[in-house]
């Protein structure tokens, strides 16, 4: 792990918000420092290049305050000076803790007290439902690395803080935790920077870090054992690191509501699993969508505002399994894929198409997809007439079709759609529509 290097960043102005200041602790007073203990545990942290010298000389750094609760404070460590899994790990959690403001958390989850910290977790059950516990604060195993008994299994698997208030960076220092396969600190004010290594964890399989504030590129070193990649709604900047569209075992990525962050979808996303793809409002602009994208088995393919051009390949044809497919709000070209027209997608609630660039007639085969509850077709160039049999819509509650170059009319049995639109104003209007919003924008 390294420390926090400068991002360079252009055209995004930063504030003081965006710098996560090490948050005031009550260190030891110095006449009652153990320091040779302190020595022990710093070059055991530094045998392994966890945190680097210069850090631990600064005292207002979390690492130093981890260091100092360590060595001084650890009332629960029981454990050998040559146990340094033990020591990484109580190091790991407590620099957590003190750079996220550990005292204000909603639920402090035993971190710090002196119990094994692979006992720093509480369990929820809901009990109307009646589903399995879930645990929150850590959770711990071996991963079947080492023959344990279940009483031995010491290693750190999962971190889960959702919603708790942690406020401040997300120190590198985690990716010490070798076996750690799971990161969950969505919903709470993360933010500052992170380095390119703070996801270099070779068994890392899940990150949620949506809904934070933090303000940096992704981390580029990413593991391949990486499944999901959760970071929407954040203040990402920079670009896509390239190597996200070869992950071989990623199936899911949202980085949604970020619009500075740019970059555009590989044309090796076919390297992946990738099953969910959120990129709504990031800036992909002049990019196009590749071909390869119809080799994957999509269920939400989710790609508004992003300034995307072309025409769109025919992307979903393998995808049987489709429930959403929103492209609204580009530049794109072309008609609508001919795979969304047909009986493969029993699931699919969403097809959004609107404000784009998009001619040719509208296909009837969109009828065929009867779970739809959202068809949005409004500010195109689409021609010819509303499809009769769009009335054979079981569950359709929004139909968007003004600002485009339709004629004819729509079928009165279309009535029962909740917001239905059209171009039906004026004396001889486009289309002929008794039930219809005649003035959407």
């Amino acid at each position: 792990a390294t420390t926090s290097s400068e991002i360079p960043v252009q055209d995004v102005e930063t504030t003081v918000e965006d710098v996560a200041e090490a948050p005031e602790v009550d260190l030891t007073p110095p006449e009652e420092v153990d320091s040779e203990r302190m020595a022990a545990l710093k070059r055991v942290i530094q045998f392994y290049d966890i945190t680097p010298a210069e850090v631990f000389a600064d005292s207002s750094t979390p690492q130093y305050a981890a260091l100092d609760w360590l060595a001084n404070k650890d009332t629960g460590s029981s454990y050998s000076m040559a146990d340094d899994v033990r020591i990484l790990q109580r190091y790991v959690l407590a620099t957590l803790f003190y750079s996220t403001r550990g005292d204000n958390w909603e639920n402090k989850y035993n971190f710090l007290s002196e119990e094994h910290e692979c006992k720093w977790f509480e369990t929820e059950k809901d009990w109307i439902l009646d589903m399995s516990p879930t645990t929150h604060g850590i959770k711990c195993g071996d991963g079947g690395w080492f023959d344990f008994e279940e009483s031995d299994d010491e290693h750190i698997m999962e971190i889960r803080l959702e919603s708790n208030n942690l406020d401040g960076q997300l120190p590198s220092e985690i990716n010490a935790l070798f076996l750690l396969n799971g990161i969950y600190m969505n919903n709470n004010k993360l933010r500052g920077k992170l380095d390119s290594d703070a996801f270099d964890i070779p068994n890392l399989r899940e990150v949620e870090l949506q809904q934070n504030d933090i303000f940096a590129e992704i981390p580029t070193e990413l593991p391949d054992s990486l499944e999901k990649l959760d970071m929407t709604s954040n203040r990402l900047v920079g670009q896509i690191p390239s190597k996200i569209w070869t992950l071989e075992n990623l199936s899911y990525l949202s980085l949604g509501n970020n619009p500075d962050l740019t970059g555009s979808i590989g044309a090796e996303v076919d390297q992946t699993k990738l099953q969910v793809i959120n990129l709504n409002d990031v800036d992909l602009s002049g990019s196009s969508l590749p071909e390869s994208l119809s080799k994957l088995s999509l269920q939400v393919f989710e790609v508004a505002n992003c300034g995307l051009v072309g025409s769109v390949p025919d992307i979903f044809v393998n995808s049987y399994s489709l429930q959403m497919a929103n492209l609204s709000g580009n530049s794109l070209t072309g008609s609508i894929p001919v795979s969304l027209g047909g009986y493969m997608h029993p699931n699919l609630s969403t097809i959004n198409f609107e404000n784009n660039n998009m001619s040719g007639e509208i296909p009837w085969g969109l009828s065929k997809n009867f779970a739809l509850t959202y068809l949005g077709l409004a500010g195109n160039n689409f021609t010819g007439q509303v499809p009769w049999q769009f009335n054979s819509f079981l569950y359709l509650s929004t139909l968007t079709l003004h600002n485009n170059k339709l004629h004819g009319e729509v079928d009165t049995r279309l009535c029962f759609v909740k917001t239905l639109t059209a171009d039906c104003t004026g004396e001889q209007p486009e289309i002929a529509c008794s039930c219809c919003d005649c003035n959407a924008e």
